[in-house]
């Protein structure tokens, strides 16, 4: 009896999962006639993550190109660009409040050799 009960729940998981795989679709690229737009989104996608200044550049293009557009690139680009400008603005405060810190230590590695020289 437990053997089919079971059976039973692993053929209802498996029609289950058949129903529900039909219904999910990857989604594939839009295809444009604007070769600008394609040009634009590859040099975004080559450059996001080893060099993201040309590729958060690139967004901005496209978005000052296609400020008409509400499709999933742009509405992407959006979010990208929001989040790396708030990434940048939280370097470069680190950056300032670092630097003095930096210098003092620099300042520091260079008097120390003479102090020890000097005994005092």
């Amino acid at each position: 009896m437990t053997r089919h009960r079971i059976l039973l729940a692993l053929l209802f998981a498996m029609a289950v999962l058949v129903s529900f795989g039909n219904s999910i679709k990857a989604q594939g690229p839009i295809v444009t006639e604007d070769e600008s737009k394609v040009n634009i989104y590859k040099r975004f996608t080559d450059n996001r993550v080893p060099n993201p200044p040309t590729a958060y550049a690139a967004a901005k293009e496209y978005l000052q190109r296609y400020p008409k557009d509400s499709d999933q690139y742009t509405n992407y680009f959006k979010q990208w660009i929001e989040e790396y400008e708030f990434e940048e603005r939280e370097c470069k405060l680190l950056q300032d409040i670092c630097a003095p810190v930096v210098s003092s230590l620099k300042t520091i590695a260079i008097i120390r050799p003479t102090i020890a020289l000097t005994g005092e």
